[in-house]
């Protein structure tokens, strides 16, 4: 059994600092010259246009990490463009520690956020009042 608790839209991040020294990509294929954040070995990030048109860019950097985390971390020393769920990075988007790059494009696929449990026609109660909590406190990001 899964319910859908949120949307997770995730977003290319870099500092302000790393894009001073390094530049702001204006385009997918830019990302190939620029260190690039990664989650395991996810080296390809498909990114969708304005145009509906879906762009495969091979990306490579310094840093790979299994540890969402870090690559905020990464991101936020300067180290170089991170892909991350925009509900992880708001705050730093808000407080301009963080920018988005490539804005205009979107992350592919679009990733969401489930509760999952055993199937079975009765929800311990427990189970109920977490995944509330959790969609409520997923909302927060909504806005």
């Amino acid at each position: 059994m899964a319910r859908k608790l949120a949307d997770s839209p995730r977003l290319l991040v870099a500092s302000p600092d790393y894009l001073k020294e390094h530049g702001t990509p204006s385009s997918p294929a830019a990302l190939g010259h620029h260190n690039c954040i990664t989650l395991g070995e996810t080296r390809n990030w498909s990114l969708v246009g304005p145009d509906a048109q879906v762009r495969e860019v091979r990306v490579s950097g310094s840093f790979s990490t299994n540890f969402g985390e870090a690559i905020t971390e990464a991101v936020l020393g300067g180290l170089g463009i991170g892909l991350k769920s925009e509900w992880d990075v708001q705050d730093h988007l808000r407080s301009g520690r963080l920018v988005t790059v490539l804005s205009d494009y979107r992350i592919d696929p679009a990733w969401n956020i489930w509760a999952v449990r055993p199937p079975g026609r009765l929800t311990p109660a427990r189970v109920s009042a977490f995944t509330e909590f959790m969609e409520q406190k997923f909302g927060q990001y909504d806005n």
